[in-house]
């Protein structure tokens, strides 16, 4: 599994764990709605960072896959070239 994946599936479990945890009330404990408020911010968070992390690795798999047919192409230039200059 290369490192794109096992990122992804940490984003996501991240994002289900904050879906799903449930605090214990307690006398004099934190308020549940700042705390809900919080999960919700760090969520939109983590979901915005996956995208962008998304988005990231789409260009640099676009820019790698440029780079080498330019390579390419200037590899088959080179040797164009050279096989004129030895005639």
């Amino acid at each position: 599994m290369d490192l794109r994946a096992v990122l992804g599936e940490r984003v996501a479990g991240i994002i289900h764990e904050l879906d799903d945890t449930q605090f214990s009330t307690k006398m004099r404990g934190y308020d549940s709605a700042e705390v809900d408020a919080l999960l919700d911010r760090l969520r939109n968070l983590v979901e915005e960072l996956g995208s962008a992390e998304r988005r990231a690795n789409e260009r640099a798999t676009l820019a790698e896959r440029q780079l080498a047919e330019e390579f390419e192409a200037a590899r088959a230039a080179r040797s164009t070239a050279e096989a004129e200059i030895a005639k």
